[in-house]
């Protein structure tokens, strides 16, 4: 069984890369895995810009830029894999074959998941790279605490496919809109997460629904392993009252309640989908 899920997780990762690089040569594609994440962050710095009249060499614009790098993991592997289901199903039509090739989707979703992993990786380092070398974002090498950095990173990636499997589970008895569903939580949790600003600024019930989202304090945790822990201070003072091994027992609690979680809802709905007749399901509206 293991043998046979691995395969189907690597079937499912070639067929994933294939499908978001294949319609370029490798060439044109390198250079569209550069300019793609440096033109959309950008986007968010030039409105900075004008917001502050000019100025970067803040704890803000910091905070701002790593978080939004980062969150680009979120969209891909909790968006990304969810729409999964819905691009082999009703576009492409080919679910059902799948399903049958592999007998077990669970694997080949993952693997889907691995190619989207891949590709933000590349994108995010491209980001992080150009903020350091451009924009004068504090990453220094020597002071960033990189057992920290990747125990956080890790530790978001596992909520964020946590969570794009259970959308995944869902897309399967949704209709083809159903995908406007992952797209609404990607951008409630961009809000209120602290992604591009402090949650101090949000009203007070932001602020509550803020500290009650696990994604908060995985950002909170790559900015103190990126930037220090007094970097918190000046940028967010509620969330720096958080002490370090409450951040961590949260993040690291909530990593393992959202994949286990996220596999059950899955497996669930596939469950029923499969009873109700839904996996070749096309939907029209």
């Amino acid at each position: 069984m293991a043998v046979s899920g691995l395969r189907h997780l690597r079937t499912g990762f070639w067929l994933g890369w294939q499908m978001d690089a294949n319609w370029a040569s490798p060439g044109w594609f390198f250079a569209y895995s550069i300019v793609r994440p440096l033109a959309m962050s950008s986007m968010l710095v030039v409105m900075y810009l004008v917001v502050t009249a000019g100025r970067t060499h803040t704890e803000t614009f910091s905070a701002m830029y790593l978080g939004n790098a980062f969150y680009m993991y979120v969209g891909a592997l909790g968006m990304g894999v969810s729409m999964a289901v819905i691009e082999e199903r009703e576009w492409f039509q080919m679910l059902k074959y799948i399903y049958l090739g592999t007998s077990d989707l669970f694997w080949y979703i993952l693997g889907r998941a691995g190619a989207k992993f891949v590709a933000t990786t590349i994108a995010a380092a491209v980001v992080l790279v150009a903020g350091v070398l451009f924009l004068h974002v504090p990453l220094h090498a020597g002071t960033v605490r990189w057992g920290a950095l990747l125990l956080a990173l890790l530790a978001g990636v596992v909520m964020s496919l946590g969570m794009g499997l259970a959308l995944a589970g869902v897309m399967l008895l949704a209709a083809r809109h159903g995908g406007a569903w992952a797209e609404g939580l990607a951008g409630a949790l961009y809000l209120f997460t602290g992604t591009v600003f402090p949650l101090d600024v949000l009203p007070r019930w932001a602020q509550s629904f803020g500290l009650a989202l696990p994604f908060t304090y995985w950002l909170e945790a790559l900015r103190r392993a990126a930037y220090g822990s007094d970097f918190s201070v000046r940028f967010s003072p509620l969330l720096a009252a958080v002490p370090d091994a409450e951040l961590w027992a949260v993040l690291l609690g909530s990593a393992a309640a959202l994949i286990l979680a996220g596999v059950a809802v899955f497996r669930f709905c596939e469950r029923i989908a499969r009873e109700r007749g839904l996996i070749d399901q096309v939907t029209e509206h």
